[in-house]
């Protein structure tokens, strides 16, 4: 392929897309850095219902929580939700021409272009803004969300009147702390409405501390001018720190401004309260004596890293090849790095499935960053072991005496889904933990992993199949061991016996404990004292994972999906309206639940 093909391949032009639709556009061209993430919303929009985005800064791993009200509940049910905080929009700029401002009216705003040039991560964007008496500006954006340095946003702005000259004022202020925003009504969006407080810092430019009310977690956010034009001044006078710039343009010609924004770490609220002046000098080194230039060209750099470790090339298909690049290029940017958080279920791209963490993770997003970054892939497994006494709770909770029991959905750990068919009924998350830290340890060897984290969390979940299953009385499931009551991968085929998956996956769970069981009682007999492990579980271990029953039809030679698989009606798709279509978003729940298994004769063990 040729060089500037190649390049080409590395941009998403606006002309590349057909949905124009705000919030899909402000989603795809979305930046983050496994940190924070900022949507590519209209910049004027801040907290007004002007147009259909849902400007937003996310900050992974910080959430508030919700109590859960359910009719009807049951022990071990979940008591709280967890949604991602939706913090104000960086990008966001107040414009007044002749007294009007465009947080008071509209300014009708125009989208002429956008790319985003995902080898370096510096996005582009041009706007045409029209203020009610008709004045018509140009605005240019150039956004990046640093790789160099996850709590760094910068963001560029150039202005040019188009059919006048004259005054123009620039506001770069947050009145605001509680991002308000639509729905589409998504079955995943959910919003919960959490009330964030904020107090703005004494310091020499604007700062605020953030803090959410119930799960008691805080930030210092701040923002800087990076240039030295006398035209942008500090002011708070009113209260509101912002910078403000008093221009006369002239038609045709433009002024530039850079700002960055650095975006503290999260911490106790307690701690946040009591040392919040040390932060705030922690945050403001990260922009002082920086300029934009400089603060991309460290960005770029740990792009061309990744790129040269992670890229995939596929010549005679450009198209492929460049969405391709567009996945490689939004997993890297989604994942959290601290140990401490995980990929958000949509990235850092918004606030869907609320931020939180599946099982998605270890299964389909973990194996890239095993080949290609395995420090990530040990950052990510991390959060698992961090969470690890949360699970054991949930595991008590849930009447079990040992183990560990994965949330199935969640950001602290503990549960968030108050549906409890898809979720804690998923309980294959435990072997997709175990599969994972397995697969990173035969591919990297880091025997020192394995010993500190990885082989605990095999041991705790394969305890948890120990507990929670159980052996057959008679029939095919005589003296085999199942698994009853579950949810498979296939979440909509809730409530069932056997699925074949979450058996085997817990079947391979077993195996892994006994294998490194005896692994480390050669290198690391400590590791087992200190752990408890005993022969005679190593034992119990070995049986059940030899007895566990999958369901198989020998009459068709099919595996088959759970106990009740083959008792389903057929559906009938011809006969389904499109309007129904996806069927889960209009017939009740259950339409996909399998009936009672009450096995035919034919169906027996593999």
């Amino acid at each position: 392929m040729a060089i500037s093909e190649q390049k080409q391949s590395f941009q998403l032009h606006l002309q590349d897309l057909t949905n124009r639709n705000a919030s899909f556009l402000e989603t795809i061209y979305a930046l983050a850095n496994g940190h924070l993430g900022v949507r590519a919303s209209n910049p004027l929009q801040g907290n007004l219902r002007l147009d259909e985005g849902m400007p937003g800064l996310f900050v992974n791993g910080f959430y508030d929580l919700s109590h859960i009200t359910y009719g009807e509940s049951y022990a071990g049910y979940p008591e709280n939700n967890q949604t991602i905080a939706q913090l104000p929009d960086p990008r966001y700029l107040v414009i007044e021409v002749d007294g009007e401002r465009s947080d008071q009216t509209t300014f009708a705003t125009r989208v002429v272009d956008k790319n985003l040039d995902m080898e370096t991560g510096l996005l582009n964007e041009l706007f045409e803004i029209t203020t009610p008496s008709g004045k018509i500006l140009q605005l240019s954006l150039s956004t990046f969300a640093s790789q160099a340095d996850d709590g760094i946003y910068c963001v560029s702005y150039t202005i040019r009147p188009i059919n006048f000259s004259g005054a123009v004022k620039l506001y770069k202020q947050h009145p605001y702390i509680d991002q308000l925003f639509t729905r589409d009504g998504d079955i995943r969006a959910v919003s919960r409405n959490n009330i964030l407080d904020r107090q703005f810092l004494n310091a020499d430019f604007p700062a605020m501390q953030i803090t959410t009310q119930r799960s008691q977690l805080g930030l210092v956010l701040m923002w800087r001018y990076l240039g030295e034009d006398s035209l942008v001044k500090f002011d708070r006078s009113d209260g509101m720190p912002k910078y403000v710039m008093d221009l006369d343009l002239q038609q045709g010609l433009a002024e530039s401004f850079d700002f960055g924004y650095s975006v503290g770490r999260i911490h106790s609220l307690m701690d946040v309260a009591m040392n919040h002046t040390q932060y705030l000098k922690n945050a403001n080194a990260h922009l002082e004596h920086h300029s934009f230039s400089t603060l991309f060209t460290e960005s770029a750099h740990k792009m061309q890293e990744f790129w040269h470790n992670s890229d995939i090339r596929i010549d005679g298909d450009p198209e492929t090849q460049k969405g391709i690049r567009f996945n490689l290029f939004h997993l890297h940017q989604s994942a959290g790095h601290d140990g401490k958080t995980s990929i958000p279920a949509k990235g850092l791209t918004g606030a869907g499935y609320e931020g939180h963490y599946f099982w998605d993770t270890e299964m389909f997003m973990l194996p890239a960053f095993i080949y290609t970054d395995p420090q990530m892939a040990r950052a990510l497994l991390t959060y698992r072991y961090h969470t690890l006494d949360e699970a054991r709770r949930q595991a008590r909770d849930f009447g079990l005496d040992g183990g560990a029991m994965f949330a199935w959905r969640t950001i602290n750990g503990m549960e968030a889904s108050p549906y409890f068919p898809a979720g804690l009924a998923a309980v294959h998350i435990n072997a997709d933990i175990a599969y994972a830290v397995a697969e990173y340890v035969q591919v990297t060897d880091d025997q020192d992993f394995l010993v500190k984290m990885g082989f605990e969390l095999i041991l705790e979940t394969a305890r948890f199949w120990q507990r929670f299953g159980s052996f057959g009385i008679d029939g095919p499931q005589g003296g085999k061991f199942v698994i009853n009551k579950v949810t498979g991968p296939d979440e909509y085929s809730a409530m069932v016996n056997n699925n074949y998956y979450t058996n085997r996956m817990a079947q391979h769970n077993l195996r892994l404990a006994v294998s490194y069981a005896k692994q480390l009682k050669k290198s690391h007999p400590s590791k087992l004292e200190e752990l408890g492990v005993t022969e005679k579980e190593l034992q119990s271990f070995t049986h059940i994972a030899d007895s566990m029953y999958v369901p198989f039809d020998k009459e068709l030679g099919v595996k088959m999906q759970d106990d009740g698989a083959f008792n389903m009606e057929i559906w009938p798709f011809d006969q389904t309206p499109r309007d129904n279509l996806p069927v889960v978003a209009s017939l009740p729940p259950n339409a996909f639940v399998s009936p009672s298994s009450q096995q035919a004769s034919r169906y027996t063990n593999e």
